[in-house]
């Protein structure tokens, strides 16, 4: 039998591909049956609006911030008691979040005291003020993103202080950020140690 190359071909190879029961999406291409990839099965949703806004913190452990519900696609890692505010959109033990960043979380180790902090052996020292525009928190010094902190806004040294100065001079200091829950590393001065990120709080 002679085909005619164009939409006639592609027709008569689907319905070769239907009669040789290739009923999971396969198609006949060249002569050989080659299946079609599943697509990611749809997750349910749905929207509680009295969760809208609330927040709930992160628990003890990192937890992972996906960016679809199917939670295939990771954004980051969220630190221990990470302050985390919802959407009110869940699904079967997930929920979508809007703060620190949109996403999705899974819901087994979230806490609903949004305060929940670490243990009281690190408590709390020094207030500082952020003098630049805007200063990254880091889970280590040049370590993974966490929050930006803004001019003015108020951090905490740990107490006694944690400094770590990495090879290019630049001094680090392990700070409570955005409360007394959140912990990151914020650059305190610049490379060799020249200038200051951050200035100690008025009395």
């Amino acid at each position: 039998m002679t085909l005619k190359p164009g939409l006639n071909q592609c027709k008569f190879f689907v319905g070769l591909a239907a009669a040789l029961g290739a009923s999971s999406f396969e198609l006949v291409v060249g002569g050989a049956i080659a299946p079609v990839l599943a697509q990611t099965p749809d997750i349910p949703l749905y929207e509680r609006p009295s969760y809208n806004n609330t927040c709930r913190s992160s628990g003890t452990s990192a937890i992972t911030l996906y960016s679809n519900a199917s939670q295939t696609q990771v954004v980051r890692q969220l630190q221990p008691y990470t302050r985390v505010t919802l959407t009110g959109v869940l699904g079967q033990g997930i929920a979508q979040i809007q703060q620190p960043a949109l996403g999705w979380v899974r819901t087994a180790t979230l806490l609903a005291n949004c305060d929940a902090g670490p243990d009281p052996g690190t408590p709390v020292g020094t207030c500082y003020q952020v003098v630049p525009a805007e200063m990254q928190v880091r889970t280590t010094p040049y370590g993974a993103y966490l929050a930006t902190v803004l001019a003015n806004e108020s951090v905490y040294a740990t107490n006694p202080p944690q400094r770590q100065t990495t090879s290019d001079g630049r001094v680090w200091l392990r700070t409570y950020y955005k409360g007394t829950t959140n912990l990151g590393w914020i650059a305190e001065t610049g490379t060799s140690g020249l200038g200051m990120n951050l200035r100690r709080c008025n009395p």
